[in-house]
């Protein structure tokens, strides 16, 4: 190895090789709009990037599955205020059914809107969202009732089944000993 003759052009070509290297690192931390881009950027920070990466995606599932719930209940909602609407509707059909001076072919026609009606309502009851039936608890991929003019309620037994999901869990979960983040 030759030896340069001049120790601070040496020392000042070293200075030019970190400039340009921290020029370059700095041009790559911009264009890519990250600081650490490989490990080796920063070592002691690749665990903490890691938990965030972590709680990053976390997150975005969190907020995925609050939009999936939201949708449920707004349909739900939407669908259970239609039910009320129908059940008032019913009441008047009932009130004018029970009417003395009513003719029969009167009552056939109300009969007619009742079951259009319990139609209706029956729909409403087997609502869906993004292929599942809000209304069927657990079994969500059954429609929970169907049309059956034979039984005393105009409609078929429950077939779902009580509801045990749940889509998110609280910030802070109680165990016996601690309080953890859940």
């Amino acid at each position: 190895m030759i030896n340069s003759i001049n120790p601070s052009a040496d020392n000042f070509l070293a200075n030019v090789d970190r400039i340009q290297a921290r020029a370059e690192r700095a041009q790559r931390q911009l264009s890519s709009g990250l600081r650490v881009t490989k490990p080796s950027d920063d070592p002691d920070q690749v665990g903490n990037i890691l938990q965030l990466s972590s709680t990053l995606a976390r997150n975005e599932q969190i907020g995925h599955n609050l939009d999936q719930v939201k949708s449920e209940v707004d349909t739900g909602e939407q669908t259970l205020s239609q039910a009320v609407s129908t059940l008032e509707q019913a009441g008047v059909l009932a009130a004018q059914g029970a009417n003395f001076t009513a003719s029969a072919s009167t009552r056939a026609g109300l009969a007619n809107q009742v079951q259009d009606l319990l139609d209706r309502l029956i729909a409403g009851a087997n609502s869906t969202v993004g292929g599942r039936y809000i209304f069927g608890g657990d079994t969500d991929q059954v429609p929970p009732y169907g049309l059956d003019l034979t039984s005393a309620t105009g409609a078929t037994p429950y077939a779902g089944s009580a509801a045990t999901r749940r889509r998110c869990r609280p910030l802070y979960a109680t165990s016996s000993s601690t309080n953890r983040r859940g």
